[in-house]
């Protein structure tokens, strides 16, 4: 019985401390799953606060794909490239749906334009190797044009380095390639513009050196670019941003430029920009403008041209300098009023007529012109001519006079002169001694005929009225009439003057002296013809006595001369006749000389009968005659001694051409004889010209003859005759004007009668040089 007690008190003990075990067991489980179900609680928190923040993300990842203009996507590592992932906002930039992307591998690689795709798909590659890439290409939108994107692409790799994803987005960039390409022709425009300008265009640095130049920069300084740039021009100095400046070209003389400037940013840098503009020519023509200007008032001087103007707003009266000396008021001082001129300056007869004018001008708008007369502060009166006309504003309206003034002062008094002359010529024409007519030029009807002139053909005032000038010229003469009505008409002269026959009513041939002179109209073209006609009858006939009487004069002065001349040839066979007889050679050589002295005579005796002109000789052909028979007298051959001859055409008259042949003959033969001893070879030369003339002869004539005449430019009324040979010479203390030689006597004395003088020259031979003075009455040069 105390066993089963003690039992369940152990048991009861076992049961509590069990209980009290398993109590606390149950507590310290329950406060392990408080603590798993506070930490499961927490981990249900986080989790769903970390799909919070992901739902979050995803929104604004939705939200920045659908509102970025950037497209995002990923795209496969081979074949078409095909999208593995396309942005809802690639419906913006294409059209189409990103759903479209990722059903077609092939949509993106079929829709780059056909021009882009080569190089994009050759230059993919790159992608692999550098591990990013970008394009630029173009796309075909949905509605069928092609848009600019920007495509840059990113390799993604795996863990083992292997190619896994391509990661990229695209730019509409269409506005801005179109920009650029707006920006690239605003460019090639801008720089066509520089190129073709006419300006010049020069950049400078902050230093003054040129950086750039455009062509017409280029052609004003006359440089080419190369040489240009860098060319110090220093800092421009400009006053209100313009300047002038001189540029010296290299090989194309100065350059005036107008220059402009600004600085301003250029590549970063600051920079002179110049425009520079040729402005000689507008130089020169405000020079020429000023010149002009100046010679406008000079010319307004000294045409008595002025000028003034009227403004009807201020009635403020403008006048030129002329102006002011037309009406003889000092120009330094300020112009009248309109009110002055007219009622002081004007001339009281003719104030009404200009102020009607000038009214009437600026009420109908239309230009006026009158005569009026002024009066000086002198009393003096002077004729002017106005010539007006109203200044109209833009819109029309009448603002003012512009007239110009003349002074017709001697005008006026040329026209009463002129009418008084025309009086005078009326008078003239009517009472006049010698025969006047006007006649039409095209008609040649008589217009009108003074009375001597009917009077001295035999016709009434009325019957030459009838009559044109063809039916009363002898018609041997008309062919002269008509040639000079043709000259005429061609404008080859206006007058001429001729002798010519008419024939009298009664038949009778009268002999007239006719002067011409023809009226032409405005355009230049003959209308009348002025004819003095002075009867000349008894003048012909009286000079056809003289002609008959000169023939006959003529007649017997060349029988006269052909007498001389057979006179001399008798003396001249005589001497040779008794020549004949004589056996001393010396006295044989004086009869030879004295013979072709005689025979020099009788040459230009005969040369004279045989001339058409008594009173003159061609000396030339005579010159050669005379050498010809001294060389023939002589027995001289011309293979020996070679004649040289050069003389001018000269005519002299008898009494000239004597003593020059003579001293031809003295000297030539004084040549022939001792020049040329044992038959030696040579040359003689006869010259003749005028001074002024002889460079020209002396260009024709051997130097070896006449080395010693200079060119001579004086008198042309000289002659030089030169007779020279290159023979052995006189002897050297052979003192010539004072030598007992006859001939040379004979040449000293010759040239005294000619009045000339004589030179002896003893280079390369022996020269005579004789020069006369010339009798302008007689002889003469024939061109």
């Amino acid at each position: 019985m105390f066993a089963k007690p003690i039992l369940n008190g152990i048991v009861e003990e076992a049961w509590q401390r069990l209980n009290r075990e398993l109590e606390l067991t149950v507590e310290q489980r329950t406060a392990q799953l408080k603590q798993v179900n506070k930490q499961l609680l927490n981990e249900v928190l986080q989790h769903r606060q970390v799909e919070i923040a992901l739902r979050l993300t995803q929104e604004r990842l939705q939200y920045l794909l659908a509102s970025t203009p950037a497209v995002i996507y990923t795209a496969k590592v081979s074949g078409n490239y095909g999208a593995t992932f396309m942005s809802d906002n690639i419906t913006a930039l294409s059209g189409y749906e990103a759903r479209e992307f990722l059903e077609d591998p092939g949509f993106w690689a079929s829709h780059i334009h056909p021009e882009d795709a080569p190089q994009l798909f050759a230059e993919l590659p790159e992608l692999f190797d550098k591990g990013y890439h970008t394009h630029e290409y173009r796309f075909l939108h949905k509605d069928g044009t092609y848009r600019w994107v920007y495509d840059q692409m990113k390799l993604v790799r795996d863990k083992a380095g292997n190619p896994r994803e391509i990661v990229g987005y695209w730019a509409d960039i269409t506005e801005r390639k179109l920009s650029e390409q707006a920006l690239r022709q605003s460019k090639e425009r801008l720089k066509a513009i520089v190129n073709t300008i006419s300006d010049g265009l020069l950049i400078l640095n902050k230093q003054g050196r040129v950086i750039f130049a455009n062509p017409a920069a280029q052609t004003l300084f006359g440089r080419p670019l190369q040489e240009l740039l860098g060319t110090d021009l220093g800092v421009p100095v400009l006053v209100n941003d313009t300047t002038e400046l001189v540029i010296v070209r290299p090989s194309e003389g100065i350059v005036v430029v107008e220059m402009r400037g600004a600085q301003t940013i250029w590549e970063d840098e600051l920079v002179w920009v110049l425009s520079l503009r040729d402005i000689s020519d507008r130089r020169q023509a405000e020079e020429k403008l000023c010149q002009s200007e100046a010679n406008l008032a000079e010319a307004q001087k000294i045409a008595h041209v002025g000028t003034w103007e009227y403004d009807l707003k201020t009635q403020k009266i403008t006048w030129s300098a002329e102006t002011f000396r037309i009406f003889s008021l000092d120009p330094d001082r300020a112009a009248p009023t309109y009110e002055v001129l007219v009622q002081k300056l004007i001339h009281p007869d003719d104030r009404s007529e200009f102020e009607a004018r000038v009214a009437m001008g600026i009420e109908y708008e239309q230009p006026f012109e009158l005569d009026y007369r002024i009066v000086h502060s002198d009393g003096s009166i002077r004729h002017l001519f106005d010539r007006g006309k109203p200044i109209l504003n833009v819109v029309g309206q009448v603002i003012g006079v512009f007239s110009t003034v003349l002074d017709i002062t001697e005008r006026k008094r040329a026209e009463e002169a002129l009418r008084e002359s025309e009086r005078q010529f009326r008078q003239i024409f009517h009472h006049a001694p010698i025969g006047m007519s006007l006649i039409d030029f095209y008609t040649h009807q008589y217009i009108q005929v003074n009375p001597a002139y009917y009077e001295m053909l035999g016709y009434s005032a009325s019957e030459i009225a009838s009559l044109t000038f063809d039916d009363i010229t002898h018609p041997d003469d008309l062919w002269k009439d008509w040639y000079y009505i043709q000259q005429i008409e061609q404008g080859h002269i206006d007058d001429f003057c001729m002798e010519k026959r008419y024939l009298k009513k009664n038949g009778e041939v009268v002999w007239a002296n006719l002067t011409v002179t023809v009226l032409r109209d405005r355009e230049g073209k003959p209308g009348f013809c002025l004819a003095m006609t002075e009867d000349i009858t008894e003048r012909q006939q009286q000079a056809e006595k003289i002609t008959t009487s000169l023939l006959e004069k003529e007649t017997l002065l060349k029988e006269i001369h052909h007498r001389v001349k057979n006179n001399l040839q008798i003396i001249s066979s005589l001497l040779r006749l008794q020549a004949r007889q004589i056996r001393d050679q010396n006295i044989l050589e004086l009869f030879q000389e004295s013979q072709n002295r005689v025979q020099a005579m009788a040459l230009i005796h005969e040369k004279l009968y045989q001339s058409d002109n008594l009173a003159q000789i061609d000396f030339q052909g005579y010159i050669q005659t005379l050498a010809s028979n001294l060389y023939r007298s002589y027995g001289t051959n011309r293979d020996d001694v070679n004649l040289k001859i050069d003389v001018a055409p000269v005519s002299l008259a008898i009494d000239t051409a004597i003593p020059c042949g003579l001293i031809i003959n003295e000297l030539v033969s004084n040549a022939l004889k001792y020049a040329f001893p044992d038959r030696r070879s040579g040359e003689i030369g006869i010259m003749l010209y005028q001074k002024g003339e002889s460079a020209r002869h002396q260009e024709r004539v051997p130097p070896i003859l006449y080395p010693s005449i200079p060119p001579v430019h004086i008198n042309q009324e000289q002659f030089i005759l030169a007779i020279g040979d290159n023979g052995v010479g006189l002897p050297i203390d052979l003192d010539f004007p004072n030598t007992n030689s006859l001939g040379l006597q004979l040449v000293c004395r010759l040239t005294k009668q000619l009045r000339g003088s004589i030179e002896l020259h003893r280079n390369q031979g022996t020269e005579f040089q004789i020069t006369f003075t010339s009798n302008r009455k007689h002889e003469e040069v024939r061109e």
